[in-house]
């Protein structure tokens, strides 16, 4: 039986799931979306798909304390309404998500990190070494406990939060309200001069809108790991509106502060925003370490998820049950050291 101690409280669920919907994508919403919307059509989309986005987590609300026994989330719920083989695809796809998105999220970190070095960058080998060291630090932290992996993964979330705060506390003092209300923005887009509609704009942004709420059921797949189930449902609702309220802001205030053209161009939009506030030049780096940061917090808590996942469907007997081995920390090490060992290879 779990001591009560190595459970998760409120905090560490909700930073779970902020961590794995709040990963690279933050950094280049704005110009994803200044591409296919002007910033009205994009206001729009936000609040429709936030309103969305925000009736998905009253479901898994719902399930959660309808169905208070099932503690893994969407493979559970998959199992139980639709039988094993459902389950069992439900277990392996998301398992599968979880560490190929890890794969990406390397790839990310080593290309944003040598971009920052310059001339000095690392050769494919150092940066293969240096992420195989970072794949396996991870293993050795979740190996001593799966809440020593969330009180981690709390910290590094913590950090990359950082220039977001940075923008949404400077950002303001150069907002324009005239780069913001773009003249007859249902018909013609700002970034590119393509004649448009209002629906196109809402249909052609909502895909990417959506896209940054991956992870909303994050706390419900932690649940056989949380001190008590109603946390699992505050965290949940805690969590999505806090991501809507930063993307929303961070979105907005970048179309506001830099030329619709500019910004959809920008390999880096919000360093181009941060850097023409007071903070200047610097706010280049800035975000750039805050991508690094972001995309090493998202892979730790996509490793607990998907590890989660598969030891549940393991000890189901879905998948296979050696998956199910704990150790004394109750860590899933089977099914922790499977999922790196395919980070790895990939």
């Amino acid at each position: 039986m779990k001591k009560k101690d190595d459970k998760l409280g409120l905090w560490l669920l909700v930073f779970v799931a902020i961590g794995s919907m709040v990963g690279s994508g933050i950094f280049n919403s704005p110009k994803d979306l200044i591409g296919v919307a002007n910033p009205q059509g994009t206001l729009l989309t936000w609040l429709v798909g936030g309103a969305g986005a925000l009736m998905l987590a009253l479901v898994f609300v719902y399930l959660a304390g309808r169905k208070p026994e099932l503690k893994s989330g969407v493979y559970a719920y998959a199992r139980d309404g639709f039988g094993d083989y459902m389950g069992f695809n439900s277990a392996w796809g998301y398992w599968s998500v979880g560490w190929l998105g890890n794969v990406s999220y390397m790839a990310l970190f080593f290309k944003t990190l040598n971009d920052l070095l310059g001339p000095h960058a690392l050769s494919p080998l150092h940066s293969f070494l240096i992420g195989s060291a970072i794949l396996w630090f991870y293993y050795f932290v979740l190996l001593a406990g799966v809440k020593e992996g969330a009180i981690l993964n709390f910290v590094v979330t913590a950090a990359k939060l950082i220039p977001i705060v940075l923008i949404i506390a400077l950002a303001p003092a150069i907002f324009d309200r005239e780069l913001f209300q773009v003249p007859d923005w249902q018909w013609k887009l700002a970034s590119t001069e393509e004649p448009t509609t209002p629906l196109r704009q809402v249909g052609s942004a909502m895909a990417i809108v959506l896209w940054c709420f991956v992870g909303i059921e994050a706390a419900t797949v932690l649940s056989g790991r949380a001190r008590e189930q109603k946390t699992v449902r505050t965290a949940t609702v805690i969590s999505t509106l806090f991501v809507l309220g930063i993307y929303m802001l961070i979105t907005l205030l970048a179309m506001g502060g830099v030329p619709a053209e500019e910004l959809a161009s920008s390999e880096t939009p919000l360093a181009l925003l941060l850097e023409r506030t007071v903070i200047g030049t610097t706010g280049g780096v800035i975000i750039k370490l805050g991508i690094m940061v972001s995309v090493l917090g998202a892979s730790l808590s996509w490793i607990l998820l998907s590890v989660e996942t598969m030891y549940a469907a393991a000890r189901d007997g879905v998948m296979p049950r050696r998956l199910a081995k704990v150790n004394a920390k109750e860590t899933p090490v089977n099914a922790l050291l499977l999922t790196q060992c395919f980070t790895q290879v990939f």
